[in-house]
C-alpha cells in the first residue's frame, strides 16, 4: 500500500456515480488527478474536483465514445501522457483507479496505461446497494491499491 500523504497524482476513470471516485479520492489524496471521462460524466467530475480539497490541479481526458473499447483505448494511448506531463505528474508517482467508467473505458485505461509502464493501479470494491445496482453507499466501499 501506499501513503496516501505521499501521492502526487491520480488518474480516475469516472462513471455515471461519482461516489467511487470520491472514495478513490479520499483514500489517495492527489494533489493532481486525471479524470477520465464520458461526455455525460464530464459534469459531474468537475464537480468532484471542486470538492475535493487536495486537488490542486486537475485536467479531463474526454472519451466521445465510452462504449467503444478500440476508440477510447486510443484516445488514452494519444492524449494521456501529454496530459500527465502537463500536471507534472510522472508514471511513477501516477496511480490508476478504473473504477468508474463503462467496461470499454475502464479497459481502455487498464491496457493503455499497462502498455506504457504504469505500476500502480487502484478498484474501489464496490458492494452491492439495497436496491441490487453497483452505486456505492457511504461506508460500503473500499479501496485496492496493487503494484
Amino acid at each position: 500500500m501506499s501513503d496516501p500523504e505521499k501521492t502526487i497524482g491520480m488518474v480516475v476513470s469516472m462513471g455515471n456515480s461519482p461516489d467511487a471516485a470520491r472514495a478513490a479520492l479520499a483514500r489517495f489524496a492527489p494533489r493532481r488527478v486525471v479524470f477520465v471521462v464520458s461526455p455525460k460524466t464530464h459534469r459531474d467530475a468537475c464537480t468532484v474536483a471542486g470538492e475535493t480539497p487536495s486537488i490542486e490541479s486537475h485536467n479531463f481526458l474526454i472519451i466521445k465514445d465510452p462504449y467503444s473499447l478500440n476508440g477510447a483505448y486510443r484516445t488514452v494511448r494519444n492524449q494521456l501522457p501529454e496530459l500527465l506531463d502537463t500536471l507534472g505528474i510522472t508514471r511513477a508517482q501516477a496511480i490508476i483507479d478504473f473504477t468508474g467508467g463503462t467496461k470499454a473505458m475502464s479497459g481502455a485505461l487498464l491496457l493503455a496505461s499497462a502498455e506504457m509502464g504504469f505500476q500502480r493501479f487502484n478498484y474501489v470494491n464496490v458492494k452491492k446497494s439495497d436496491d441490487g445496482t453497483g452505486t456505492v453507499k457511504i461506508g460500503r466501499a473500499s479501496c485496492r491499491e496493487r503494484v
